[in-house]
């Protein structure tokens, strides 16, 4: 029994030694978290650098993704400050002449369940608008505008956040933003920023 734990222990400690890592985790649209740029790039993915920094890293805009919804207009991957996948945020089409937002909740309620039924029931993430002028059925996509509105769901699972919400860019122009983070890398990029910025005052 004792020769049984001391191999267990030291088959271990020689899994340490050699650095091995778990085996890298399915993200969305056919990536895979923790990759480098080169990888993706690898997989036919076109990237162009976003400029500036959200806070996210290296950030690049993304065409030919191994996988795409259908009414996808961009996408923007990021990875952080060691050159690893850790987000990917997704921008729709832009629905034109939609006050009510009709079009747009639709597509959203249809996000939604397919979401749900991949990563359990989620929770919303809603504001009404404390205005009644705002609260008003055609005023809608311009209460999202004016940030008078939240209309968002999210979801958790132990390595991913995942939201999908309504923005608009102006009162009668709406679209969707879908977003996952790659949880156990969030806390190295956050990190990673604050040692940045720490050095640059």
């Amino acid at each position: 029994m004792r020769g049984i734990l001391f191999a267990a222990i030291a088959v271990f400690f020689a899994t340490q030694a050699l650095g091995q890592t778990p085996p890298p985790s399915p993200g969305p649209f056919g990536l895979t978290w923790g990759v480098t740029k080169a990888e993706v790039e690898g997989l036919g993915v076109q990237l162009s650098e976003v400029p500036q920094d959200n806070g996210w890293g290296k950030a690049f805009t993304a065409r030919n993704l191994p996988k795409a919804l259908g009414d996808m207009e961009s996408a923007v991957l990021a990875f952080g400050y060691d050159d690893k996948l850790w987000r990917v945020g997704a921008v729709s089409k832009s629905w034109e002449n939609d006050a009510y937002g009709s079009r747009a909740v639709a597509r959203f309620d249809e996000l939604k369940g397919l979401l749900s039924e991949r990563y359990g029931s989620g929770e919303p993430v809603m504001k009404r608008p404390a205005n009644e002028f705002y609260e008003k059925p055609d005023n809608f996509t311009y209460s999202l505008f004016l940030n008078e509105r939240i209309h968002a769901w999210g979801w958790e699972n132990a390595d991913m956040d995942i939201e999908v919400s309504l923005r608009a860019t102006n009162m009668s122009t709406i679209y969707y933003l879908l977003i996952y983070e790659y949880k156990p890398l969030r806390a190295s990029v956050q990190k990673s920023k604050k040692s940045q910025e720490k050095d640059a005052i």
